[in-house]
């Protein structure tokens, strides 16, 4: 909310000096929340001290420029972090600032409003390149931002040192064509048990729109210690699989507020999608959840190609055979599973073990058997596959391979 108040010359005399506000001067009043937030000066003040500005704060204001640091005075343009004790609505009175330029560093920068609502539209870089989205921390996670409303800041990364301009002016359309193209892809929606969320998107190329820069969902530097925070370990909020292929994206999270409830929204028929929580591993087909107790327990988002994925266990005859020292051994797995696959001599004892106890994904797979320290003979290898997505199941197979020296 601004207000703005305009003062006769002749009135001033009755007026409390601690209260006056010049004939150039408005009052501007935005809301914050009991922890920490992302705010900015949307005017410049007479006094710009954070213990004036913000009397009841019990923290330092943090300014970022290649990482955080404690800042006693604020100044109009960037943005800061601040922790405040309590939710309150806050006022400052100072001069209006309706456009401007504003100096931006190679990387990460938070910025800061105007006294206007700001669309993002409106902010044009000169002597750089915006590089990724806006986003501002809304509802205990990052959320992309169509507009700056006054009071608060955001997130914008840029290509090198230069220039940002600025006008809260012009009324611009905000249609958000980053929801649009995003529309197509699954999402996995991660909620901590005081209401902190964030959304991640994954899916396969082609459910893209248009030209699709994968690169502009890079999320912010993460926000200070003890505010919740959910990414994939690149630190992207979307994560594609191409034409071929499979891949494992760790995720990464901080919260004070376990447990966790994972939920996602599976609809591309082109991916086989998978959730592994410690050595669960969670079909993702449709929609589903879960729910996470231990902060320690490691969360992997997998995927593969449906075409890439066979129709069935099985383990194939290792080739060449018969062999001289070296073989490949081939088996394929429907499902991800625990594996175990073991090579025994003609007396049933055990001479080499290839894979103990090893968890691994759908697909088809390929072990090498060195034997270079068993004599000539026959030998058996056997195969053990217990799926872990929740049936119970188990396969073996067993097969003879040839040694001959």
């Amino acid at each position: 909310m601004i207000q703005y108040r305009y003062i006769l010359a002749d009135e001033t005399a009755n007026l409390d000096t601690t209260t006056f506000i010049s004939a150039h001067e408005v009052l501007s009043a935005f809301s914050v929340t009991n922890r920490w937030n992302m705010i900015s000066l949307p005017v410049r003040p007479t006094d710009r001290l954070k213990s004036a500005l913000f009397p009841t704060l019990t923290s330092n204001a943090f300014s970022y420029m290649g990482g955080y640091h404690a800042e006693d005075t604020l100044e109009h343009g960037p943005g800061y972090w601040l922790n405040f004790p309590s939710p309150k609505d806050v006022v400052i009175a100072g001069m209006a600032v309706t456009a401007d330029s504003l100096t931006v560093y190679g990387g990460w920068n938070i910025i800061g409003s105007l006294t206007n609502p700001t669309p993002v539209s409106n902010i044009s870089p000169y002597g750089t390149e915006i590089r990724s989205l806006f986003f501002g921390y809304e509802n205990g996670g990052y959320r992309r931002v169509d507009s700056i409303q006054p009071g608060k800041a955001c997130w914008v990364k840029v290509s090198t040192d230069g220039q940002l301009t600025r006008n809260g002016l012009i009324t611009a359309s905000n249609k958000n064509s980053s929801k649009d193209e995003l529309s197509g892809l699954c999402r996995l929606l991660i909620t901590d048990n005081e209401g902190n969320g964030q959304v991640l998107y994954f899916g396969s190329t082609d459910r893209v729109r248009g030209t699709f820069d994968v690169s502009r969902y890079e999320l912010p530097p993460r926000p200070p210690h003890g505010m919740f925070d959910a990414r994939y370990i690149t630190n992207m909020m979307v994560e594609l699989l191409g034409n071929r292929g499979s891949k494992e994206i760790p995720l990464q999270i901080s919260s004070d507020g376990y447990p966790l409830l994972l939920r996602w929204e599976s609809n591309d028929g082109d991916i086989q999608s998978n959730l592994k929580v410690g050595r669960k591993v969670f079909s993702m087909d449709g929609s589903g959840a879960t729910r996470v107790s231990n902060p320690s327990e490691p969360l992997t988002l997998q995927l593969s190609l449906r075409s890439d994925i066979p129709h069935d266990f099985s383990l194939g005859q290792n080739y060449p055979n018969p062999f001289n020292s070296m073989t490949i051994v081939d088996y394929s797995l429907l499902e991800p599973s625990i594996v175990t696959l073991k090579v025994y001599n003609m007396l049933g004892q055990e001479v080499q073990l290839l894979a103990d106890n090893e968890f691994q994904t759908a697909g088809f797979k390929h072990l090498r058997f060195d034997a270079e320290n068993l004599s000539s003979g026959l030998y058996f290898y056997r195969l053990t596959v217990s799926i872990v997505t929740g049936s119970g199941k188990r396969f073996t197979q067993v097969r003879k391979m040839v040694l001959i020296r």
